[in-house]
């Protein structure tokens, strides 16, 4: 039998490329303007920032507070 990874891992391996993570956000945010679920987008908003480095990296990268 194959090994199986967990999901949660695989979803964030495929959010450090940049298309998929770029398409992913595309989409919550379609789905946030249709139903105003602020945590479905902070959360996937949070997935992406902790695929490409975590929060502190985008903080620094964008010169924002945590």
């Amino acid at each position: 039998m194959g090994k199986y990874k967990d999901f949660r891992d695989y979803h964030i391996e495929k959010m450090r490329d940049p298309e998929e993570a770029g398409i992913y956000l595309f989409v919550a945010l379609e789905e946030y303007e249709q139903d105003g679920d602020t945590e479905a987008f902070l959360l996937a908003l949070g997935d992406v920032a902790e695929a490409q480095g975590g929060l502190t990296k985008l903080a620094r990268c964008t010169r924002l507070n945590r």
